[in-house]
């Protein structure tokens, strides 16, 4: 259970990275292109789909990423 619960903070904090750096990149700020982020937050997403907490798997496949960002207190 510790691994299945490490592995889920460890998705967590990737999609709080990747949430951050999809708002750089909106407005211009970001090292990776916008295109490179929205894949990888899809394949998250899509790979860890059953460990995500509903609300936020819901924002990601709909790509609210204004609210999955609010979600995880992603400023």
């Amino acid at each position: 259970m510790d691994n299945q619960n490490s592995q889920s903070q460890e998705t967590l904090s990737r999609a709080k990275i990747l949430l951050r750096e999809f708002s750089e990149a909106v407005v211009g700020k970001g090292e990776r292109s916008l295109t490179e982020i929205l894949a990888e937050l899809d394949r998250l997403a899509v790979e860890n789909r059953r460990e995500l907490p509903g609300d936020l798997r819901h924002y990601l496949e709909r790509r609210s990423y204004q609210k999955a960002a609010a979600f995880l207190g992603v400023e």
